[in-house]
């Protein structure tokens, strides 16, 4: 099928791109792969966000201050971890946790939708 012409309506299902499918199965497998559900890895990512800027707290220094500890695995070069890595993480969790309730959010929309 071509897409549709200027002006008519973009909600038709007379057109709908290639590999875009309303199966009920797809939405629910992404889901199954997931071993948490996204909601959890969001409060996941908060909840690491918080530690990583109360760890200083716990030695005497300011809210999110750097805590800095190298690792010295046995034959390859230093590695320095950090509280700012660690609120990376966070950051990275909570993002996604978002994303995919949203976008789980939206299948199942549309998968409620008619024809």
């Amino acid at each position: 099928m071509t897409p549709p012409a200027a002006g008519s309506a973009r909600g038709s299902s007379a057109w709908r791109p290639s590999g875009c499918t309303r199966s009920p199965a797809a939405g629910e497998d992404a889901q199954r792969a997931l071993r948490w559900p996204p909601e959890l890895l969001g409060a996941g990512g908060l909840a690491v966000m918080l530690a990583s800027g109360a760890l200083p707290m716990l030695t005497g220094r300011a809210f999110l201050a750097a805590l800095w500890l190298d690792v010295h695995p046995p034959g390859l070069a230093p590695i320095a971890l950090g509280t700012p890595v660690l609120f990376d993480v966070g950051v990275y969790l909570a993002v996604m946790g978002s994303m995919l309730t949203v976008m789980f959010a939206l299948v199942r929309r549309v998968q409620l939708m008619p024809e």
